[in-house]
C-alpha cells in the first residue's frame, strides 16, 4: 500500500502537473521550429526532437492520470478499471517507440555538429533536406524496433468466486494486464538484454559520450581562437538593446553548447533507468526497486519537458522567433506585408514609365534625329 500511495503521489499530481505543463511547451517548440524563418538543419533535428517529446508527453499523461485516482477507488472508476487497461497495451509499445527516436534523433544531431566542425564546406550541402531525411528514417526504424513491445501486454478478462457466508459463492469479473512474455527466457535475453543494450543504452550512451567530449573539445578550441583573435573574427554591433553577433564561428559555438546541454541532460535522466532496467531482468522482487523504477522513470519525464528551457537559453534565433510569435503577432504580419507589397511597388516602378515621361523621351528622340545626333 505504501508503494501504491508513493506511486500516486509522484505520478498523480508531480507527474500529471510535468506532462501537462511539458506537453504544452513542447508543442510550442514543435511550432516555432517549423515555422518558415526558421528553416535549417538544426530546426529540423530540434522539431524532430519535440515532436518525441510531446508524443512521449502525451502518453505519460495517460499512466499519470491512472496515478492520480486514490488506489483504494480505483476498482470503482471506469477510467481506471476499464479504459487505461485497455490502452495500457498499445501506450507501452508506443513509449518504447518514441524513447527511441529520442535517442537516435539526439545522436543524429550531434553527429552533424560533429560533422559541422570537422568537415564545414560539405556540411552546408543540403544540409535540411539530409537532416528531414534522417530525422524521418530515425521515426521509421523506432517503429519497426518498437514492434515486439506492442505484444508484450495483453488485456483480458479474469473470473473468480467469492465464498460468501452461508457457502454462498459469488462470481465476479474483473479486467487484468498480463505479461504475455515474463517467462520467455530466450524472448527476454534477445529482446531486453540484446536489443536494448545496442538500441537503446549502452550503445547510445557511449556515442553520445564521445560526441560530447569531442564538441567540448571543438568549443574550448574555439573560444581560445576568438581570444586571441577577437578583432579580426568578432564583430558586433549594437542597435538600442540589442546586440547582433555576424560571426560564424560563434554561431556555431552557440549551436555546439546547446547540444551539449541537450546531451548532459539526456543522460543524466536516461542513465538510471539502464541501470535499474538491467537489475529488473534478473532481480524483480524488492520494494526499494519498484520505488526506484518510478523515480527513473520520472526522470524521463522531467528530461521530456525541460527541453524547451534549454532551447530558449542556448538558442537566440528560438528565442526571437518565439517573443515574436508570443508578443508581436499581429504587428510582425502587418510589416510584412507593407514590406513585401512596398517592394513589388518599386520593383514595379522601376519598369514602368508614365505617359509623360515616354512622351517626353520620344519628344527628345525627335530632337536628335532633327539635328542629326
Amino acid at each position: 500500500m505504501g508503494l501504491m500511495l508513493f506511486t500516486h503521489y509522484l505520478f498523480g499530481y508531480v507527474g500529471t502537473a510535468i506532462c501537462s505543463i511539458g506537453l504544452v511547451l513542447s508543442l510550442c517548440s514543435v511550432y516555432i521550429f517549423t515555422r518558415r524563418q526558421m528553416r535549417s538543419a538544426v530546426a529540423t533535428y530540434l522539431a524532430g526532437l519535440s515532436i518525441s517529446d510531446s508524443c512521449l508527453l502525451s502518453l505519460g499523461l495517460v499512466i499519470a492520470i491512472n496515478s492520480s485516482i486514490p488506489p483504494n477507488q480505483q476498482s470503482e472508476l471506469f477510467y481506471s478499471s476499464h479504459l487505461h487497461k485497455y490502452l495500457f497495451p498499445y501506450v507501452y509499445g508506443c513509449i518504447i517507440w518514441f524513447q527511441f527516436t529520442s535517442v537516435w534523433v539526439t545522436i543524429g544531431f550531434a553527429v552533424d555538429r560533429w560533422f559541422a566542425i570537422k568537415w564545414p564546406m560539405l556540411h552546408y550541402t543540403y544540409s535540411s533536406k539530409r537532416a528531414s531525411y534522417i530525422v524521418l528514417t530515425i521515426y521509421c526504424l523506432g517503429f519497426i524496433y518498437s514492434l515486439p513491445r506492442f505484444f508484450e501486454y495483453e488485456t483480458k478478462l479474469q473470473h473468480e468466486e467469492l465464498i460468501l457466508v452461508g457457502n454462498v459463492t459469488e462470481r465476479i469479473q474483473h479486467i487484468v494486464i498480463n505479461n504475455k512474455v515474463l517467462q520467455n527466457r530466450t524472448y527476454q535475453y534477445i529482446v531486453h538484454l540484446l536489443l536494448y543494450s545496442l538500441f537503446q543504452s549502452i550503445l547510445p550512451l557511449l556515442m553520445l559520450s564521445y560526441f560530447n567530449v569531442e564538441l567540448i573539445r571543438s568549443i574550448n578550441a574555439s573560444s581560445n581562437f576568438l581570444k586571441r583573435f577577437t578583432s579580426l573574427y568578432v564583430q558586433t554591433t549594437r542597435v538600442g538593446r540589442d546586440t547582433t553577433t555576424t560571426t560564424p564561428r560563434y554561431r556555431e559555438g552557440t549551436i555546439t553548447r546547446s547540444v551539449i546541454c541537450l546531451i548532459g541532460l539526456f543522460t543524466l535522466c536516461q542513465v538510471p533507468a539502464s541501470i535499474l532496467h538491467y537489475i529488473y531482468m534478473f532481480y524483480r522482487n524488492h520494494p526499494i526497486l519498484y520505488i526506484c523504477y518510478d523515480i527513473s522513470n520520472f526522470l524521463i519525464l522531467v528530461n521530456s519537458a525541460v527541453n524547451f528551457f534549454i532551447f530558449t537559453y542556448c538558442n537566440r534565433k528560438f528565442r526571437r522567433e518565439l517573443a515574436r510569435v508570443c508578443f508581436h503577432p499581429r504587428t510582425n504580419r502587418n510589416m510584412m506585408l507593407r514590406t513585401s507589397s512596398h517592394q513589388s511597388f518599386r520593383r514595379t516602378n522601376s519598369y514602368m514609365r508614365t505617359p509623360a515621361h515616354s512622351s517626353h523621351n520620344l519628344h527628345q528622340l525627335d530632337v536628335r534625329i532633327f539635328y542629326g545626333r
